[in-house]
Parts: structure tokens; sequence; C-alpha cells
């Protein structure tokens, strides 16, 4: 029988919470990127101001995008923190339930 890799053991045990746990993680990527906004908006402000745009127009968009990009990133990190500490309860529960009967088993049992 071949040994199987421990990571796909460990996945396997927690099947029930896999949608959550891929979920955080493509939440946490898009907090990620959508985090960089507000950061080039303001790279586009600066750049207008220093090329001496007067025209409220050219602003408003990029404060805008910035904004928008700013309370995208803190939704998404709020629900990637809820969901993702929601599957890590779950692995540190099991993964602290099994270590404990293990250690019981081992060095407690009569039978060796």
């Amino acid at each position: 029988m071949q040994k199987q890799n421990p990571l796909l053991r460990i996945w396997g045990w927690g099947k029930d919470e896999h949608g959550r746990l891929i979920g955080a993680v493509i939440s946490a990527l898009l907090a990620v990127v959508l985090g960089m906004l507000p950061y080039f908006a303001a790279a586009q402000v600066i750049i207008g101001m220093l090329a001496g745009e007067k025209d409220l127009s050219f602003y408003l968009p990029w404060l805008g995008l910035g904004l928008a990009g700013y309370a995208a990133r803190t939704l998404l990190l709020k629900w990637y923190t809820k969901t993702g500490h929601g599957g890590g309860r779950f692995w540190t529960g099991y993964m602290l339930r099994f270590n404990t009967v293990y250690i019981v088993h081992k060095h407690c049992s009569p039978i060796k």
C-alpha cells in the first residue's frame, strides 16, 4: 500500500469545510488586489496635481475608485476573517482532539 501524502490526508478530514476554505482564500486574494486600487488612484491624483490639473472632474473618478477599492477590500477582509477563522476553528479543534487522543494512547495506555 502506498503511503498517502500527509497534506492530502488532512485535506480529506475537512471535507465539509472545503468550500469555505477555498472561498476564504479567493476572498483574501481579491482583497489584496482591491487594496491596491487606492494607491493607484492616489498616484493619479498626485500626477494630476503635479501637471497643474485644476478641473474637479479629473479628480472625482480617481477619488471614487480609491474609495470603492478601499470599501471592497474592507468588506472582503471582513468576510474572509469570518469564513477563514470558522474553518480554522474546525481544523484547530479537530487536530487538538486527534493529538490528545494520540498522546493519551501512546503515553498512558497500558497496552504498548
